[in-house]
């Protein structure tokens, strides 16, 4: 942020949603940095997807100098980056890397997905499962792939291998009532027990779903590990 004015406060647009509790405790992690390092100094404009908000779309009208956003529309993140202003992006998966990192005064934040991956079969390993699996994201998103590539390599280390959730046709993609019956009948075929490590806990949560209503026991036939 060392492009910004240093003659009055900081008007800083924060644009990220809260609607998982990860993106929640981003946002709190952010307002006390800024409690703890700027105080006063920085004025927040927040964006946080809420249902009747307005949105803050003349930047220079506010005279902005600065953006942290999570934001998942490229379109967005286009528009953000139009600004030129200094900028956080956190999570950008949907636009090319490099494409971003070449701008003056934009920086990146990506979690260690694959990490997240390793973490989960390093937690099945030391409960001694035998049997594995992994679902990703009904649309394959690059941190659901990093996370599935992160879990298989450490059970690959283990000498041990992985089931892997087939990809959706797309008229199953947005619509989990069509999935669903997919979902039932892959676990179904799963050994017992299989630790089964899900993308996100929402697809955690709907594993557990199918689960009950195929009627195999948790975590006796299998466990379910989700991030987040």
């Amino acid at each position: 942020m060392a492009a910004m004015h240093q003659d009055r406060t900081k008007r800083i647009l924060v644009s990220m949603p809260t609607g998982s509790h990860t993106q929640r405790r981003k946002l709190e992690g952010l307002l006390q940095y800024v409690r703890e390092r700027h105080g006063d100094n920085w004025r927040l404009q927040l964006d946080i997807g809420g249902f009747v908000q307005q949105k803050l779309l003349r930047f220079a009208d506010w005279k902005c100098d600065g953006i942290i956003a999570y934001i998942d529309d490229p379109s967005v993140r286009r528009r953000f980056l139009s600004a030129r202003l200094p900028t956080v992006l956190i999570e950008p998966f949907l636009s090319p890397l490099s494409s971003i990192s070449s701008r003056k005064n934009v920086v990146t934040f990506i979690n260690d997905h694959a990490r997240e991956g390793r973490t989960a079969a390093d937690h099945f390993l030391s409960l001694r499962f035998k049997s594995f699996a992994f679902v990703g994201t009904p649309e394959r998103t690059p941190w659901g792939k990093l996370r599935e590539r992160g879990f298989v390599s450490r059970l690959a280390e283990d000498r041990e291998s992985c089931r892997i959730y087939p990809e959706l046709p797309k008229s199953e993609r947005d619509d989990f009532a069509r999935e669903m019956p997919r979902l039932v009948k892959w676990l179904k075929k799963l050994p017992r027990p299989t630790a089964v490590f899900a993308a996100h806990d929402l697809r955690a949560r709907q594993i557990l779903m199918a689960a009950d209503a195929a009627g195999i026991d948790v975590p006796g036939h299998i466990a379910v590990l989700g991030v987040d």
